[in-house]
């Protein structure tokens, strides 16, 4: 089902999470830890992953975010290229954790045309509309959506090409919301 990682290290006090929706390559995870922290990256599967929290730390500092919405497809007489969709959300924060305690995380999938992405990305309005991109979240103490400690929203899909005026622009998707936790 889903991926199980565990960090283990004695001298660990702190852990930096860094949760990227995809695709691949929209984000880049946090700079360098600071000494006595331990860095882990989650990015893209289509499926929720787990983190067991090692010995000996009480915190972890967290970075999500959401994924990329779908472009929108081609249109109009001239074929225009529908519109990019827009970047998800990024949230940051400091959980309180307790060593062997299980983060739940789930990485937002980028919106297609019209589907959208992975953890809750709606579809376009229509066939031709990009879908949204999927949220980036971390869950304790069960994987339902009540369970979220932090959260990034997934950016908007982009418009079909062709569908404004003579000139045949695009929508462009939204982007994400602030995110928060």
């Amino acid at each position: 089902m889903g991926k199980s990682s565990s960090l283990r290290a004695a001298s660990i006090s702190a852990l930096l999470v860094s949760v990227l929706g995809g695709p691949v390559g929209v984000a880049s995870a946090q700079s360098a830890c600071t000494a006595g922290q331990t860095s882990v990256q989650f990015s893209f599967t289509g499926a929720i992953q787990t983190f067991t929290v090692p010995a000996n730390v009480s915190s972890a500092v967290v970075h999500v975010k959401g994924a990329q919405g779908g472009a929108g497809a081609l249109g109009g007489p001239s074929s225009v290229v529908g519109g990019t969709g827009g970047l998800g959300a990024s949230a940051s924060g400091t959980l309180a954790v307790t060593a062997g305690s299980t983060l739940n995380i789930f990485v937002g999938g980028q919106g297609a045309t019209p589907i959208g992405g992975f953890n809750g990305g709606a579809n376009g309005g229509s066939q031709n509309a990009g879908g949204g991109g999927g949220a980036s979240d971390i869950r304790v103490g069960g994987v339902a959506a009540v369970n979220r400690v932090i959260t990034a929203g997934g950016g908007g899909g982009g418009g079909r090409g062709g569908c404004e005026g003579s000139a045949g622009a695009a929508g462009v998707g939204g982007i994400g919301g602030a995110g928060g936790g």
